[in-house]
């Protein structure tokens, strides 16, 4: 409920609006001649693209910065060595053009990383692989916005040398990635895993299996699709929270207990982490090919899984789609070697809060929120990592209260994006519960957030930037509830309630 000193809270707010001189121009990366690139076919559905391009460094500069956008996550390798672990966020910065629900077009700008790549440039020829994930749907859970055509856009400035993403590089659809399985389920846009290593093209780019002798000259050209800012990617924006902690690949809890290398007995292995964290699950394993080896978790609410089939000898495997969970269960068929059982966790941020006290009980309490909070956190602060992983501004708010506690900028980042884009997926002055994509207004809810994720974050960050950015909306939010004399608001009759049909 909307309290009667909401009025100087509204004050407040205006003198900051008008008072502060804030200059909103960033640097632009330049995107001249960088074409977004793709297969011919715009999709389909669950591809992941495999891209590689060779030039000739002379000079390396003390900086070199390259700007990627992809529909939708993407790993970056240059010379073999991996440079970024899951790059991108669901698409939806903010609208490009005027939605038309009933036909479903929601014209949105895309988001775009910044990355460093001079430590990993070398005088003479250098590759630069990418691996792009393209999710290709949405779900009614509205986190993400699909462009309808999967893309990577490139550009990079090396030295008196620009290289940009364009028909030179050249592009497959890597083939051991299955886009015939069906999603995880309604409410998930990211889907489970399915590889085939008899299928797999080798040493293309993946860390320690690359090598720089790698054929791709039967591999076909790129095709391009189309300019920086042209529909359906439209305008973009930087990515504003930081890039994803990669804590490295790293042995299970009771790693000892397993007595690797062992064989198989075809039971299920269980592996232990920590707590419950976000991973991408690790094997190594010596078969014969054609094995199927399946790896989920201890959660039943868990849909993300990973299916490997077995090529043959010995060979490592990493599914990319994160899933969650106190204990990893892997599924090894009878008679295989297992070499190694790894996982790697990738959090918003470090873990930099502390409390401890004399009492186990609160002291437990304090492990489980802060472990729960960074479960909760990838491309948003989400309501939960299995289910639905939905930006509820509900569970935005909720979270907002500790995370000034437990979590680095990066939190504050992401709490960040969180209100900007719900602002700017806005419709008709109605703030919605769940976004981007779908305004469904839970009055509650969006009262809760401005009072306890807009209000705190501004009061911990001195960020007026983002405050005044977000002011308007929120004014034309409380005007739907006109004030009484007695300090409660007065709702006219359905009119909330009509704008607020997601």
């Amino acid at each position: 409920m909307l309290k009667s000193n909401h009025k100087k809270e509204v004050l407040f707010l205006l003198t900051i609006l008008f008072t502060t001189l804030v200059n909103f121009a960033a640097t632009s990366p330049n995107w001249e001649g960088a074409q977004w690139i793709w297969q011919e076919e715009d999709g389909p559905s669950n591809t992941w693209m495999s891209f590689r391009k060779t030039i000739a460094v002379e000079e390396i500069p003390k900086i070199v910065e390259a700007h990627i956008a992809v529909d939708s996550k993407f790993w970056l390798w240059i010379n073999g060595e991996m440079v970024i672990f899951e790059g991108g966020l669901s698409r939806g910065p903010s609208q490009a053009g005027d939605w038309n629900r009933k036909k479903k077009i929601t014209p949105t700008n895309s988001w775009y990383e910044t990355i460093n790549i001079q430590p990993y440039l070398k005088k003479g020829n250098n590759t630069i692989a990418i691996l792009v994930w393209f999710w290709g749907r949405e779900t009614h859970k509205g986190t993400h916005i699909d462009s309808g055509k999967g893309g990577l856009l490139f550009s990079a400035q090396i030295g008196n040398q620009k290289l940009v993403s364009n028909a030179s590089w050249k592009a497959i659809q890597h083939p051991a990635y299955s886009n015939g399985i069906p999603p995880a389920s309604k409410a998930l846009v990211q889907y489970p895993v399915q590889f085939d290593a008899k299928k797999s093209m080798g040493d293309w780019s993946k860390n320690a299996w690359y090598t720089s002798n790698f054929d791709d000259s039967n591999w076909p050209k790129s095709l391009e699709k189309g300019n920086a800012g042209i529909a359906p990617w439209y305008n973009l924006e930087p990515n504003i929270v930081s890039q994803l902690i990669n804590h490295g690949l790293e042995n299970y809890k009771n790693h000892n207990d397993l007595q690797f290398p062992f064989i198989s007995s075809g039971q299920i292995i269980k592996c232990k982490l920590p707590f419950n964290k976000q991973i991408t699950p690790y094997l190594e394993v010596e078969a014969k090919a054609g094995d199927t080896i399946f790896v989920t978790t201890d959660n039943r609410l868990n849909k993300i899984t990973a299916t490997y089939i077995t090529g043959a000898g010995t060979q490592k495997f990493e599914s990319f789609s994160w899933m969650n969970g106190n204990e990893i269960r892997y599924t090894i068929p009878k008679g295989v070697k297992v070499k190694a059982l790894k996982y790697r966790w990738m959090s918003v941020g470090e873990m930099v809060g502390k409390f401890e006290i004399d009492d186990p009980f609160y002291n437990r309490l304090w492990w489980m929120g802060n472990n729960t909070l960074f479960v909760c956190a990838r491309d948003n602060f989400m309501d939960c990592p299995d289910r639905e992983r939905a930006l509820w501004i509900g569970d935005v708010a909720d979270q907002t209260g500790y995370l000034f506690y437990s979590m680095d900028n990066a939190g504050r980042q992401l709490l960040k994006k969180a209100i900007l884009q719900t602002m700017s997926f806005s419709q008709d002055g109605v703030i919605g519960a769940l976004g981007p994509l779908r305004v469904r207004e839970l009055v509650a809810q969006s009262l809760q957030f401005i009072a306890q994720s807009i209000w705190p974050y501004y009061l911990n960050t001195g960020d007026k930037e983002t405050l005044q950015k977000v002011y308007p909306f929120v004014y034309e939010y409380l005007a739907l509830f006109p004030m009484q004399e007695n300090g409660l608001p007065n709702i006219v009759k359905g009119k909330v309630q009509i704008l607020g049909i997601g």
